[in-house]
């Protein structure tokens, strides 16, 4: 029989219960970090004239980005210096460190770069995301069929781009995109973690379903279905249809082979159709704009190249980077088309 005393071992479970709370009560102080000095970045960058390639835009643009973001991306000044005793971050280095994050910068690299820890790096970043997803002048929209002379606008702007101005009632090009991810849990992939897995990409991914002018600009954006999906399941899906239906006698929209044809969605021939002369003519010239939204695609991945990576955390912030990517992508266009830079000539 075992001999204990039950004094003892009250004594000692006392004991290492009380030191674990001791433990968890002490926090490890924080290692002291210098904040970057903005103005003197500021004034590096105009300086070597690297701001543009540093955070994919002018500095003018920048600044006109953080006028429309507004107090959205301004930190509780009480609530930063009671937790790190320094002043609050201010807007430009919240917005720096998330278009740096989206321009493929390592969240170390940015952390090393701006004097911050890893987790208040991600913390900005979801601050500028939010910020950008909720400012209603960076909405991605359909062009307006209710106002004649935007939709003559854009029919104008993809007639320039035709030979000898062919196509003269285009006013958008839609295609779909895989972007690839990480493999989703089964809580966020409710139960169906097969769905997200291309078989034609051989990788799991989110399918996009897009459409543009002849700029590049997006007015459609949706991320809608998972990877295993068609680009026509996703586009029947999506609020397109009822837009294409809706478009006045004469105007049209192009896609591929992938979508369903119809009055007002042209797709070209394909198989045995796609030889004969006449069709072929017909291909050539819509392919001729259609090839509009495979530019807006590289365009788009090739500034935000976080894009080019498997995308990482829940499906809802994948989402949320993918709209805010676009959105950006619109902004900056639409400021080069202020500046003069882009036109269709």
């Amino acid at each position: 029989m075992l001999d204990f005393d039950l004094d003892d071992d009250y004594d000692t479970a006392l004991f290492f219960a009380l030191a674990h709370l001791t433990q968890q009560q002490t926090r490890r102080p924080k290692y002291p970090t210098e904040r970057v000095n903005w103005d003197e970045h500021l004034q590096k960058e105009l300086y070597q004239n690297s701001f543009h390639r540093t955070y994919c835009m002018s500095y003018p643009s920048f600044m006109k980005l953080k006028g429309l973001l507004g107090d959205k991306i301004v930190l509780n000044g009480a609530r930063s210096t009671a937790s790190s005793g320094t002043a609050p971050i201010i807007p430009q280095v919240v917005m720096a460190c998330g278009i740096c994050w989206l321009a493929g910068g390592s969240p170390t690299d940015i952390k090393n770069a701006y004097g911050l820890t890893v987790s208040t790096v991600y913390r900005l970043r979801d601050l500028l995301l939010d910020a950008v997803c909720t400012t209603d002048e960076l909405d991605i929209r359909l062009p307006d069929l209710s106002n004649p002379s935007e939709i003559s606008k854009f029919r104008a702007d993809f007639e320039k781009l035709s030979s000898s101005g062919v196509c003269k009632g285009c006013v958008g090009v839609l295609d779909g995109m895989l972007q690839r991810i990480g493999n989703p849990s089964v809580a966020c992939a409710e139960g169906q973690v097969r769905s997200y897995f291309s078989g034609h990409y051989n990788c799991p991914g989110l399918n996009v379903l897009a459409m543009c002018d002849a700029f590049l600009r997006f007015t459609f954006f949706g991320v809608l279905n998972p990877g295993s999906a068609s680009d026509r399941m996703t586009y029947l899906k999506s609020r397109l249809p009822a837009f294409v239906d809706s478009l006045p006698f004469g105007t049209y929209v192009i896609g591929d082979a992938a979508f369903p044809l119809g009055d007002n969605l042209l797709i070209p021939f394909t198989g045995t159709y796609k030889l004969d002369p006449s069709n072929d003519v017909y291909n050539f010239h819509i392919s001729q704009l259609r090839i509009r939204i495979e530019m807006a695609f590289g365009h788009l991945n090739n500034k935000w190249r976080v894009l080019r990576r498997p995308l990482g955390g829940k499906l809802a912030t994948q989402s949320q980077v993918l709209e805010v990517c676009a959105r950006l992508h619109n902004f900056g266009i639409n400021e080069r088309i202020l500046g003069g830079v882009m036109t269709l000539e």
